[in-house]
């Protein structure tokens, strides 16, 4: 089996471009409130909700499981929580 150094190298460069990435998106959950600290049982039914539905579904679920009865869209047909949002979308 010959390694080759400069085969090692990009993947080296990759893993690096990858963890830079990770670290960018793991700070924009931060500061846009979709991570948080929150009690294990709230963290469990969140992770199951992002298993569930995925990314984008996910965090509608979340919001849901997070602040249920918060206004998540104010318009002009009137206001709608996380909780009747998530129950819509999933309808």
């Amino acid at each position: 089996m010959d390694l080759d150094p400069i085969a090692i190298i990009k993947g080296g460069l990759k893993l690096v471009e990858r963890a830079g990435d990770e670290a960018y998106f793991a700070a924009l959950c931060v500061r846009s409130g979709v991570v948080g600290l929150d009690p294990p049982c709230r963290v469990g039914k969140m992770l199951l909700e992002f298993e569930r539905y995925g990314l984008l579904a996910g965090a509608i679920a979340v919001g849901a499981v997070r602040n249920g009865d918060r206004a998540a869209v104010i318009d002009e047909r009137g206001v709608l929580t996380y909780k009747e949002l998530h129950e819509r979308s999933n309808a």
